[in-house]
């Protein structure tokens, strides 16, 4: 039987292993007064036999199921505590004291909004020039090199715009970190920016959060990254209108107490939504942890 588009997917999972998705919004899940019930309504809808929350495919039932993934909750505040990040946050305090540091943490992908984030900043200091001097911020692929030579051109073309003999408004590094390095950054920033054009669940957001239990920093988010949906107390902007962006980064002018408050929202989430409790909830639909 040849399948359609959207049935492969279901085809390899019919020995009738359930399926967890990250969003909702993946499913669309919507309750159903008559049954009590969830309703795939999308798949539905989309042309596949729903019933409840099952697919049905070729006589068999598949559960789908949503649950977020997180990671290690004492991974990022274990590695906080090491003596090379504790150093390296002390050097970098001194470094950044008299600035709001942003920070941004991306693999190069043309999904992650860099060069329209860049824009952003263009248009937050064009728009508030007190803000100058104080907003920090598959390579293989000839189509990737292309983006990673527009972004290194947008830096420029902003630090040249902006800068100073002491001052670069956007520091840029394409390379990877040691982890304490990256634990040391997440704890003494002021804001993490995340602008996905469209992803799943970005973990950035989980690191930035779990390093800020003393400085409270501010997460920035794009309505369209997969975390969005969870994350409600970020600071959430419509990336491609970058006006918008530029004033949701403008908004880190908020108050010591909003910004404990955000913050203390976003770590009840992920302290719930852990790794170990996706496994959790996949075991138990498994029927795995009742036997």
């Amino acid at each position: 039987m040849p399948l359609t588009v959207r049935e492969p997917a279901v085809f390899v999972i019919s020995n009738r292993l359930p399926v967890t998705l990250e969003r909702t919004e993946d499913v669309k899940y919507e309750t159903s007064s008559s049954s009590g019930g969830l309703c795939l309504t999308k798949i539905s809808k989309e042309g596949l036999d729903t019933r409840g929350s099952q697919v049905l495919f070729q006589e068999i039932a598949v559960d789908v199921l949503t649950c977020p993934i997180g990671t290690d909750l004492s991974e990022f505040p274990k590695t906080l505590s090491e003596p090379a990040a504790t150093e390296r946050m002390e050097v970098l305090k001194e470094r950044f004291k008299d600035v709001q540091l942003i920070i941004s943490v991306d693999r190069l992908d043309y999904i992650k909004g860099i060069p329209l984030r860049i824009s952003a900043i263009d248009a937050l200091l064009t728009k508030h020039a007190e803000c100058v001097g104080k907003v920090p911020s598959r390579e293989d692929v000839e189509s990737y090199q292309l983006l990673h030579t527009q972004i290194d051109e947008s830096v420029s073309r902003v630090n040249g715009k902006y800068g100073e003999v002491d001052i670069t408004p956007i520091q840029s590094l394409f390379s990877g970190v040691s982890k304490p390095e990256l634990a040391a950054l997440y704890a003494i920033s002021d804001a993490c920016i995340i602008s996905s054009t469209r992803d799943g669940l970005n973990l950035v957001y989980f690191g930035h959060i779990a390093c800020q239990q003393e400085r409270h920093g501010v997460l920035l988010l794009s309505e369209f990254a997969g975390s969005a949906e969870f994350l409600q107390d970020s600071l959430q902007f419509n990336l491609w209108n970058v006006d918008e962006f530029a004033g949701a980064i403008y908004q880190l002018k908020m108050s010591k107490a909003e910004r404990a408050h955000r913050w203390k929202r976003l770590w009840e989430w992920v302290s719930v939504n852990t790794a170990s409790r996706w496994s959790e909830i996949f075991l138990k639909t498994l029927g795995v942890l009742n036997k």
